[in-house]
């Protein structure tokens, strides 16, 4: 767990503008993508038509819970192009790399960071997951105690809260930061404090416990706990502000934004990123692959400008890509 107090809040706010600077993988789009498209050239061309192909999946959970999610998944591709699929785990920093380096042919990420490597190195968002009840969106929700005070993003104020990740995790922070910032209230100068904890559980059941005023978590956070029985009902937290006129099964105070996609990454000949997109479009509903990674089915790509806005507004890594 790590405390963010107003000061250090605005610290992060000043050093998330000089990060893609600093950072030598990301020191510009121009000199990436040329150093990218370099390194993939040369390793694409060592691997022949028969080859292994690369599918970089970012893991969250675990390694094992990964490939039990995109196992099924990579070993239904073998069947349907002929040839074999392995699964290569990546984590939020090494995935940046390894697409860098033309070590992966396709990445299935989370929607940031699969925008922000397409800004950095080009790669082509070519299917989006779908998922049951929900499809192709997902939201934040700012959520509070339901008999707390709090009634407004404006009480937000003066407030101590948490979140997962301020540089990586989308619905979990992100999705919320940009739309305080959009509400009147400064993210970086205006919260009491704010802490970044890597369980979404555990946020809230920080805010039911009341040891923090407010949490940012994704639709569905809330009812997955309930199902699992750490939480008895969803009474005990409410969502702050929930929109809604658009329909969502879940409240949400954010805007909606697009799920996980399917990436292929310049090492990828057309003909197989052709024969990938086409494989996985035409799974059947009934598939147990699609049953293992919960999913409902891939569909094409979504429109991902929301994600670009966000990164642009939020100078978060990418953010000055051309």
């Amino acid at each position: 767990m790590k405390t963010l107090s107003t000061r250090r809040f605005h610290q992060i706010a000043i050093l998330m503008g000089l990060f893609t600077v600093l950072m030598v993988p990301l020191a510009s789009c121009s000199s990436n993508n040329n150093a990218s498209d370099s390194a993939s050239a040369s390793d694409a061309a060592d691997r022949g038509p028969d080859d292994a192909v690369q599918v970089g999946v970012l893991v969250i959970r675990d390694i094992e819970f990964a490939r039990e999610q995109y196992g099924p998944i990579l070993d239904y591709l073998s069947e349907q192009v002929g040839r074999p699929f392995v699964l290569v785990p990546v984590a939020q920093e090494s995935q940046f790399l390894e697409v860098e380096g033309g070590r992966l042919d396709f990445i299935i990420s989370n929607p940031l960071a699969s925008v922000q490597m397409r800004r950095l190195y080009g790669t082509e968002l070519i299917v989006t997951q779908s998922q049951p009840n929900t499809g192709t969106q997902l939201a934040g929700q700012i959520i509070v105690k339901s008999d707390s005070d709090i009634s407004s993003i404006q009480d937000l104020k003066g407030r101590n809260g948490a979140c997962v990740s301020l540089e990586t995790a989308a619905a979990g922070c992100l999705f919320q930061t940009l739309h305080v910032q959009q509400n009147d209230v400064n993210p970086f100068l205006d919260f009491g404090s704010l802490l970044e904890i890597s369980s979404q559980n555990n946020i809230v059941l920080s805010v039911i416990n009341g040891e923090i005023d407010f949490g940012f978590v994704r639709t569905g956070q809330i009812e997955t706990m309930v199902n699992s029985g750490l939480l008895a009902d969803a009474s005990q937290v409410r969502v702050l502000e929930p929109k809604q006129e658009d329909g969502f099964i879940y409240e949400h105070t954010t805007r909606l934004y697009p799920t996980w996609p399917v990436a292929a990454t310049g090492s990828a000949p057309p003909a197989l990123v052709e024969s990938v997109k086409q494989a996985l479009l035409n799974m059947p509903p009934d598939s147990p692959a699609l049953e293992a990674a919960n999913l409902e089915s891939f569909v094409s790509a979504a429109d991902y400008a929301a994600v670009d806005q966000l990164i642009s507004e939020l100078q978060l890594r990418s953010w000055d890509a051309q």
